[in-house]
């Protein structure tokens, strides 16, 4: 059962809510709070998974939730905030929910979060998760893009208009599109011929590459943002390319993309503890989980699950990036996403049998025949090549 707390001032609001939540189905406890004060004061009187609050309420309120109960999901509800003040309101609330509100989208927002956040099992990271001053962004063009490009009353015309918003986004996907990669003979000067040049998959992979870029620098020395992100496209590339019969490829690639984010997490939150666990982890004597769970109390892909729930991506792919080096733990009757992942990390990464981690994986790809099917021929290739993937 779900304890969610909802803070309004407005009494019919509440009731409201009140009534709307009281399905069985959703299995949610829900409380009322009519006052800071009296929510803060329920906060630390009783255990919730999420508070949830109206934008005109005082952003000290969260604030306040985030130093004393850091484990606490927050959401705030209404329309969203220009300035300032929408600054402000995104740095504290771990999810923004735009009226009018919808039980159904609320109800699936708390699942997500209260999925990845049963995931960490160290309750130390967990809230130092919760705490995290300098989490990266949720991508916010790449997900009004993907919104747009979902829906087929919304032209291209639309979508370079939303991306245009992001200057520094719109500026670094003209300069892409010029690439030797994509060029045609004719420059291409505006956002509009840019989005037509590439297609609508290519573009939303694109943006949401280029958010990902803005992640600060960390001061983990032993980390590098450069090699992480490179080592991730190169994963998205051979995911989508081995996704068919297997997982949607869009779905391959986002995952490939996102499935080592939670290094990027560790690198900025926990630096110290995480440099130790990368050079624990290059004996490759114990398998890279193990060696993470020790010095962290969880695994990257945990903390980064962690993330990419809290920046509203679907389960299936959250569950990918947290299990990709535990694939079992997910794993369905059928190969899916997990299993993909896990392979094409592998191979990019060059199997090797000395190390632990390849070896449990091997282990599992054998026995789910993914390894005959696709790794196989492929280790088989780069062999023949004398050469390991690149981007």
């Amino acid at each position: 059962m779900k304890r969610l707390l909802f803070v309004d001032d407005d009494a019919r609001v509440l009731s409201g809510i009140a009534d709307d939540l009281a399905l069985p189905e959703l299995e949610w406890q829900v409380e009322l709070a009519a006052t800071p004060e009296e929510a803060l004061e329920r906060l630390d009187d009783e255990d919730y998974d999420a508070i949830v609050t109206e934008l005109g309420m005082p952003l000290t309120l969260l604030t306040e939730a985030r130093e004393r109960h850091p484990t606490v999901a927050r959401v705030i509800v209404g329309e969203r905030p220009a300035g300032a003040k929408a600054l402000d309101a995104l740095a504290i609330a771990h999810q923004f929910v735009s009226k009018p509100l919808s039980v159904t989208e609320l109800a699936a927002l708390i699942d997500r979060t209260m999925a990845i956040h049963r995931l960490v099992t160290d309750p130390k990271v967990h809230a130092a998760a919760g705490e995290l001053d300098h989490l990266p962004p949720r991508p916010e063009t790449y997900a009004a893009v993907t919104r747009m490009l979902n829906d087929p009353n919304v032209s291209l015309k639309a979508v370079a208009a939303r991306i245009g918003e992001d200057l520094a986004i719109a500026t670094q996907l003209i300069k892409v599109v010029n690439t030797p990669f994509f060029y045609r003979g004719e420059r291409i000067r505006t956002v509009l011929a840019a989005v037509q040049r590439l297609g609508p998959a290519r573009v939303r992979d694109l943006v949401l590459t280029l958010e990902l870029e803005r992640i600060p620098a960390t001061k983990c020395g032993a980390f590098s943002m450069a090699e992480a992100s490179s080592h991730g496209l190169a994963v998205a590339n051979l995911a989508r390319q081995l996704a068919p019969g297997i997982a949607d490829e869009e779905d391959a690639f986002l995952a490939g993309l996102l499935h080592d984010v939670g290094e990027t997490v560790a690198a900025l939150q926990l630096p110290v503890r995480f440099g130790r666990a990368l050079t624990a982890r290059r004996t490759r004597r114990l398998p890279d989980n193990t060696v993470e769970r020790a010095h962290l109390g969880a695994t990257h892909g945990e903390l980064g699950a962690l993330l990419l729930a809290l920046w509203g991506f679907d389960y299936d792919l959250i569950a990918a990036v947290a299990h990709h080096h535990e694939p079992w733990i997910t794993a369905g009757p059928k190969v899916g996403l997990t299993d993909l992942l896990c392979a094409c990390e592998l191979l990019v990464e060059g199997i090797d049998e000395s190390s632990a981690t390849h070896r449990q994986g091997l282990a599992w790809l054998r026995e789910r025949g993914l390894y005959d099917r696709v790794m196989g021929p492929w280790s088989q290739a780069l062999r023949e090549q004398g050469a390991r993937l690149a981007v």
